[in-house]
């Protein structure tokens, strides 16, 4: 199925809400589906066309996680 540019630009910021909610999201097998995500061929064509839409919905989100891994990590070593 093609889709023209014309259609698909509305649905992207869309799309990648529901992405970044994905990969914050509770569930770790459903995190773990959106990053592979990354190394989808065809994703990062479009992660590349449209990266200003993109980039500040997900940079932020996985900068969080980062974050807060980084945190429980250095809880969890003090703790001990």
């Amino acid at each position: 199925m093609d889709i023209k540019a014309k259609e698909f630009e509305p649905l992207v910021p869309k799309l990648f809400n529901r992405i970044a909610d994905c990969i914050s999201g509770f569930y770790m097998k459903v995190a773990e589906k959106a990053m592979g995500l990354f190394h989808n061929a065809d994703f990062k064509k479009i992660l590349n066309e449209y990266k200003s839409v993109a980039f500040p919905i997900i940079v932020p989100v996985i900068n969080k996680l980062v974050k807060n891994e980084y945190n429980k990590t250095e809880w969890f070593i003090k703790e001990k």
